[in-house]
């Protein structure tokens, strides 16, 4: 496990990314899975593959959200209820298919995310994009104002994108499409390293 989490942006008003990484020393990068942290009040946190402790420790409130529900996005998921510190923010549609094959037992948000909605503390505000193709129900989340793109597992840049089956490739492209559309300036992608785009 690796403990310490890396700043990946600093917005001009001093707002920071952080994130940490799930997995052991000898995994390949891009196996990892990434947790962000967003600091402000409340703290926003997306996925839950890393527990960030101490970050949580200093808030007084916290916003879980969940880009979709893959186990490696949801390691330390227990973790989070069991302190009572975070509010969980998923897309219905994900719930619903998490429910439908054992993968989101337990899971019960306190806000469904839909297309369209905005997750927002005193420092960010994260436009919630449905972007189906890696998982029926998957979400991503823009912050227009720094041009920040948080993908889950849907585009890692370029040609890469998270396609489990041929089946869902169609769906996924035109997703992936529309995140390339934002021209964002930094994706923060599910597994691996953060990607300045331009």
């Amino acid at each position: 496990m690796i403990g310490g989490g890396s700043e990946v942006y600093r917005s001009p008003g001093g707002g920071r990314v952080v994130v940490y990484q799930q997995g052991d020393d000898d995994d390949e990068g891009v196996l990892r899975s990434n947790t962000y942290v967003l600091s402000g009040e409340p703290l926003i946190v997306i996925d839950c593959g890393f527990f960030p402790e101490a970050e949580l420790a200093r808030a007084s409130s916290a916003v879980l959200i969940v880009t979709h529900c893959h186990g490696d996005h949801l390691v330390e998921f227990d973790k989070y209820t069991k302190r009572g510190r975070a509010h969980l923010n998923l897309s219905k549609f994900e719930l619903c298919m998490s429910a439908v094959d054992g993968r989101g037992a337990g899971l019960t948000p306190q806000r469904i995310a839909n297309d369209g909605d905005i997750v927002q503390n005193d420092t960010w505000a994260l436009r919630v994009i449905s972007v189906p193709g890696h998982s029926s129900g998957s979400i991503a989340l823009w912050e227009q104002n720094y041009g920040l793109l948080f993908s889950g597992d849907t585009w890692f840049g370029g040609d890469i994108v998270g396609c489990h089956s041929p089946k869902y490739a169609t769906t996924l492209y035109s997703s992936v499409q529309r995140l390339k559309d934002l021209r964002a300036t930094l994706l923060c992608a599910g597994h691996g390293s953060p990607t300045t785009l331009c």
